[in-house]
């Protein structure tokens, strides 16, 4: 996909939608240049070189990391690594990847919590059944992963491998089950937030200009 975008440069994409049918006044082909001119405006520049993407990529992933980590040890949490391990999760190349990543890696938690604190305080004094509750519902997240695609399948694993990481060591510690659990999520809540904020506010990169020239690349002159 890549390939065929980098192939498609702005003036063939502004002869396409400025020749009739798709303008029958010079207005509008003007206003037809004018926007795609800045919906392109990044493709063409060094800001898509792919060895810059991946610098930029590297940098904005480290001060989240960073940010992440000042802010967990500042609010005195429980484990700050993870916040930190969690910036490097979900962070993506694009701006908009990684809130999809970390709207559905929010959802796969709080599934993992709510999975937890049931199993923890209902069945943690009953350890075969606990165990095997705890197996059933890993289970079942696999299988729904394996049915799922992309992002989707990624809270689905979640919420079952957060249910072990929380359950068990509160399982075994049920005095201080509720702060390890309630501690676990906002960890992980600080490190989404940060990679979210640090991704939408520093050399934000989007996908739009770049399907929009692939859209326009493979509709037909007419």
């Amino acid at each position: 996909m890549k390939a065929v975008v980098a192939e498609v440069s702005t003036d063939n994409l502004l002869r396409k939608v400025t020749e009739p049918p798709y303008s029958s006044s010079t207005h509008r082909a003007d206003a037809s240049r004018q926007t795609l001119k800045h919906l392109f405006r990044l493709q063409s520049s060094w800001f898509e070189h792919e060895a810059i993407v991946g610098l930029v990529f590297a940098l904005k992933t480290y001060a989240a990391a960073m940010l992440a980590l000042f802010i967990s040890f500042w609010a005195a949490l429980d484990e700050p690594r993870w916040a930190f391990l969690t910036v490097f999760i979900v962070s993506q190349p694009d701006s908009g990847l990684v809130l999809a990543k970390s709207f559905y890696r929010i959802l796969g938690t709080v599934a993992g919590v709510i999975v937890s604190i049931a199993l923890v305080f209902g069945l943690s004094q009953y350890g075969e059944l606990f165990l095997a509750s705890l197996a059933a519902w890993i289970a079942v997240c696999s299988f729904a992963s394996r049915a799922e695609r992309n992002f989707a399948a990624y809270a689905f694993q979640l919420a079952g491998y957060t249910a072990a990481i929380v359950g068990i060591p509160a399982a075994l510690n049920r005095d201080g089950a509720y702060d390890l659990i309630v501690g676990r999520f906002t960890e992980i809540s600080v490190g989404i937030a940060c990679a979210a904020l640090v991704s939408r506010l520093v050399f934000v990169r989007q996908l739009g200009p770049k399907l929009v020239a692939l859209i326009l690349w493979l509709i037909p002159s007419p």
